[in-house]
């Protein structure tokens, strides 16, 4: 029963996070890069800050739930269902494969959690997710302005969420 709390728990979070990405970040990007920003994807991503914190302190437990929240968002942008799943399968697992391989590197656990440390998975996993998107999308979506946009976004993204649990987590301990 708690596995499927905590899938549902980031699910709602997976999805939470593409509402604000969507009705306030991007229409901000929008409105201060106008149509430059038709060049860029989302310069702050803030789902991918939940797929990395999440597969960080929880691992495989969430898989599910990451998987099936990027299938029903990416159905929002993308009419291929094969495409959707793909892409949803491969943008998850980035995540996974940046946290085992710093994990494995510096023989950590998820209670050895440090700032440098998520630094170094969210960008591994961002670069693994833009080689994956560039790979799968094929020629229509291969540029320099592409890999560096889903970089700097999923870095931002992540460091944003990162911020705002240590936030959340300070309030809390003061409040119990």
């Amino acid at each position: 029963m708690q596995t499927f709390r905590l899938n549902f728990v980031f699910f709602s979070l997976y999805l939470l996070s593409w509402v604000i990405e969507y009705f306030i970040i991007f229409k901000v990007q929008n409105y201060l890069l106008g149509t430059i920003s038709l060049y860029f994807p989302m310069l702050i991503f803030i789902p991918h800050g939940i797929r990395v914190i999440g597969a960080m302190v929880y691992g495989p437990k969430i898989f599910l739930g990451l998987l099936t929240a990027h299938f029903v968002t990416g159905y929002f942008f993308l009419e291929d269902l094969t495409m959707i799943l793909i892409l949803s399968t491969l943008s998850v697992v980035a995540a996974y494969i940046a946290v085992y391989l710093v994990f494995k590197k510096f023989n950590l656990n998820s209670d050895d959690i440090v700032v440098n440390k998520i630094i170094l998975i969210a960008i591994i996993s961002s670069i693994l997710n833009s080689m994956f998107n560039i790979f799968i999308k094929g020629n229509e979506h291969v540029n320099f302005y592409n890999f560096i946009g889903y970089g700097v976004g999923d870095l931002i993204g992540t460091l944003i969420v990162f911020y705002v649990l240590i936030q959340f987590f300070k309030i809390m301990k003061y409040k119990i």
